[in-house]
């Protein structure tokens, strides 16, 4: 059996709902509800909940089951609106591990775009200090599963973690930039693979015709 443990942040899940699981791209069923939920009819928003998942399913920690219909976005790299509030300064290529749901990612500060001063006005920085609010781009180590905060604020929202404590919040935008999932097959594990030469060409070089 695979079970799934979490908490329900939008829609419903019931047995016999297919759901994606993110960032793997995979698709699953749900077969029922584990130990002693297994009477329970469904579970909504707010909610924790055993799900288990249909023999063969593969389900990883920080993993997000979702509706195949409206999926978060899948992408490496998102702007976001943090506050900073490590002991150092935040700078461009600084190295931190960015905590999405359950999900710990290493990442690093991409760019640093502006700091909010205490007027509300914008200002440019090349470094953001404690207690500063940025806005920032963060690029992931790997692709993570996340939504834009206005959109859904549960899992638009993130940690930055620096030599093990929590160093930072912010919330994610990630509107400028694709949904790697789309550009990826159903399977998750194969991508597509682009012939440097022509058939004709590789005819030449075997002998073969046709």
């Amino acid at each position: 059996r695979r079970i799934a443990v979490g908490r329900v942040v939008s829609g419903t899940v019931a047995p016999g709902h297919g759901v994606l699981i993110l960032p793997g791209n995979r698709l699953a069923q749900v077969v029922g509800f584990a130990g002693n939920e297994g009477s329970r009819a469904s579970a909504t928003i707010g909610e924790t909940a055993s799900v288990e998942l249909e023999a063969g399913a593969v389900v990883e920690r920080g993993d997000i089951l979702c509706s195949p219909d409206a999926p978060p976005k899948i992408t490496a790299v998102f702007d976001a609106d943090v506050r900073w509030l490590g002991r150092g300064t935040l700078s461009t290529g600084s190295a931190i591990t960015a905590l999405i749901g359950a999900r710990e990612v290493p990442a690093r500060v991409a760019s640093i775009h502006h700091v909010l001063d205490a007027s509300g006005a914008h200002r440019p920085a090349s470094a953001v200090h404690e207690g500063d609010v940025a806005r920032i781009t963060v690029r992931c180590d790997a692709t993570v599963a996340v939504d834009d905060a206005k959109t859904l604020a549960a899992t638009g929202r993130f940690l930055l973690v620096e030599d093990g404590e929590i160093a930072g919040a912010g919330v994610i935008d990630a509107s400028g930039y694709p949904d790697q999932r789309r550009t990826r097959p159903a399977s998750g594990d194969v991508v597509p693979v682009l012939h440097q030469i022509s058939a004709l060409q590789r005819g030449a070089r075997t002998g073969h015709k046709g």
